[in-house]
């Protein structure tokens, strides 16, 4: 018997996905800045703080998808139910939890 996943648990998922292959995007554009600074060709710094920049706007973005996503996702938790392996809908959709900031 396999599990029965909702379409708000595939799209936190994907979004979910997003966020990591946007975390190792702004990963590899840090080091490419590194590098170009190391470099000192202003040209080649200049590309990759741009590039940096465009990272980080789509990891913005990426965590916004996530955010949204999972608070569709919470409202399949307010029914959990038993998905065919002992798997709760919690466990396929977890909703972050909120940090304070102080």
């Amino acid at each position: 018997m396999g599990t029965r996943i909702s379409a708000n648990q595939i799209r936190y998922q994907e979004a979910f996905a997003r966020k990591r292959a946007a975390c190792g995007g702004l990963y590899d554009a840090e080091i490419a800045l590194h590098a170009a600074r190391q470099s000192d060709v202003d040209d080649w710094v200049q590309a990759a703080s741009e590039h940096l920049h465009m990272a980080l706007l789509v990891l913005s973005v990426a965590e916004a998808d996530v955010a949204e996503a999972a608070r569709i996702c919470s409202s399949d938790q307010d029914n959990p139910s038993d998905q065919g392996n002992g798997r709760s809908s919690r466990e396929l959709c977890p909703v972050p939890v909120r940090r304070h900031r102080g």
